[in-house]
């Protein structure tokens, strides 16, 4: 990733905590994603089976984006929130058709 487009998603940015998980992610590139750190008071929804299933945060999802545009997987991106692969990419699928629109 270039230092424009780096700067494009910093500008996006308007939490200071935000803007510290990026550069860190970016800095530690070559390394092992921190941990996630759950959220209080995490919100949980029932899906059409009766299954619980954890809802995705404005932050969870802007870091999710941003470390797509990184280059990092969907592994990768789960392992660090707390999500499984198939999370992210259905997430990252709804936040690709709501910014085309």
């Amino acid at each position: 990733m270039n230092k424009k487009a780096i700067a494009g998603i910093l500008a996006r940015l308007d939490d200071p905590d935000q803007i510290e998980t990026l550069l860190e992610l970016i800095a530690n590139k070559a390394e092992e994603p921190p941990a996630a750190h759950e959220a209080i008071g995490q919100l949980f929804v029932l899906d059409d089976n009766g299954r619980q299933r954890k809802r995705w945060t404005t932050a969870e999802a802007e870091t999710a984006w941003d470390m797509m545009e990184l280059g990092y997987t969907n592994a990768e991106i789960g392992q660090r929130l707390g999500r499984t692969p198939h999370a992210v990419c259905n997430q990252l699928s709804k936040m690709r058709e709501a910014r085309a629109s």
